[in-house]
């Protein structure tokens, strides 16, 4: 009877025994292990050297007629057995690799799936507060309800555009953010664009400039709502790290070659704020990051 011993790394056999030949012995062996998996040197005085190729088709994977020379023996048992554990340890590293990969591929779903749905759960109720604070707005109030109120709403509208990174995010890293192509109309865009910017621009005694250039076409077809977010974003940060002077939104366009009626339309939002230096330029597009440690305490933000 024979078994599978996993901790067996070489046979060594003879081409003539009493109750079974090399071959027969080869072939049951590799009806159980892979040449990668075990190695068998085959022995035999005879002088055919036909022989030698039959018991390496059969399956060995190294010959060695007799009478042998001790140190070639032992140098070719050597190599075979170190080939074995080199192949099996390689093996092993790949699977070890694979099982790290998948953890890695639940873990990251797990956390993909956990971020929509905190964002969801939270936003609903974010929502709720940044619209009664502003119907509370609406109504008659003293001078110090008033700043209450508009300290909760600006910090609750804050936290709703965070979370709604948050949800964005998620849905980036889990390849489930779907762009649009619809119809719209730049100046639409821009007009809210101004609409949601003016009031922290003007709380700063801040001018925005909005300027397209005269070859920018307003019918356009791609996704209004990506665009606006992506705007609103980078005209957020240009008002917030600017303590006075200018945020300017400019817009031109370019034709692609490559297709019919295409272009691609160029957003630059320039402002006169801190700036960034060479090295802080370098880290920009590296997620929830950002200049320094002092700049979520002054400012706030994910990065």
């Amino acid at each position: 009877v024979m078994e599978r011993h996993d901790e067996i790394r070489m046979v060594i056999t003879d081409y003539q025994m009493p109750r079974m030949d090399g071959f027969e012995l080869i072939a049951r062996l590799r009806e159980r292990y892979a040449r990668d998996e075990l190695a068998i040197i085959g022995l035999s005085a005879q002088e055919d050297r036909t022989l030698a190729a039959k018991l390496l088709k059969q399956g060995a994977n190294d010959f060695i007629p007799k009478p042998f020379i001790p140190e070639e023996f032992f140098w070719r048992v050597t190599q075979n057995v170190e080939r074995i554990e080199r192949i099996r340890a390689l093996a092993e590293a790949k699977e070890e690799l694979s099982a790290a990969e998948r953890r890695a591929t639940r873990a990251s779903a797990f956390k993909s799936e956990f971020l929509a749905n905190m964002s969801h759960e939270i936003r609903t109720p974010m929502n709720a507060i940044v619209g009664f604070s502003r119907l509370a707005m609406g109504t008659e109030l003293d001078a110090k309800q008033r700043n209450y109120l508009q300290k909760i709403l600006n910090s609750s509208e804050l936290l709703l555009n965070i979370i709604n990174d948050i949800l964005d995010f998620s849905k980036i890293e889990a390849g489930k953010l779907d762009l649009e192509e619809v119809p719209f109309d730049l100046d639409d865009v821009l007009e809210n664009l101004a609409s949601m910017i003016s009031l922290k621009a003007a709380a700063k005694d801040l001018e925005i400039v909005f300027h397209a250039a005269p070859d920018v076409p307003r019918q356009l077809v791609g996704d209004p709502l990506r665009l606006g977010q992506i705007l609103l974003n980078l005209c957020d940060n240009a008002i917030k790290f600017t303590a006075e002077g200018e945020v300017v939104v400019h817009v031109e366009a370019s034709p692609l070659p490559t297709e019919d009626n295409a272009l691609e339309l160029r957003f630059a939002v320039r402002d006169t704020g801190i700036g960034l230096s060479e090295e802080q330029i370098g880290r920009l597009f590296t997620a929830f990051n950002q200049a320094d440690t002092s700049t979520t305490r002054r400012y706030g933000g994910t990065g």
